[in-house]
């Protein structure tokens, strides 16, 4: 997979920058909370809450195109789609889906600085 250039994503809001950062913000603020959730529901080992957060945290990251998020939730979400898993295994997709989340979201905040001071 190669890395994600700011005009591929921006190529998905039409060039649109303020929206692009509207968008951006929001997953953001979403993200945060999902983050603690995950953790949350993954310490319990809550596999419904994780599948369920898996879903919501790749349709979120959609936005910006096929990230690696978007594929570590997918598989999370897809893991998880039964309640008869090796919770080690959920564990380090939880991982794997923070790690990249937090990938994510300091790529955003980058492109949104730099749209900004432009």
């Amino acid at each position: 997979m190669t890395p994600l250039t700011t005009a591929d994503i921006l190529e998905r809001f039409d060039g649109d920058i303020e929206l692009f950062a509207a968008v951006a913000e929001s997953y953001l603020d979403g993200f945060s909370a999902h983050k603690y959730a995950l953790q949350d529901a993954n310490k319990n080992f809550d596999i419904k809450s994780i599948h369920f957060l898996a879903h919501t945290m790749r349709g979120a990251s959609g936005n910006f195109s096929e990230t690696l998020m978007f594929l570590s939730a997918y598989k999370l979400e897809a893991f998880t789609a039964t309640e008869d898993q090796d919770l080690n295994a959920v564990s380090a997709l939880v991982d794997c889906v923070l790690f990249e989340g937090e990938q994510l979201c300091t790529m955003l905040r980058g492109m949104i600085e730099s749209k900004v001071k432009e």
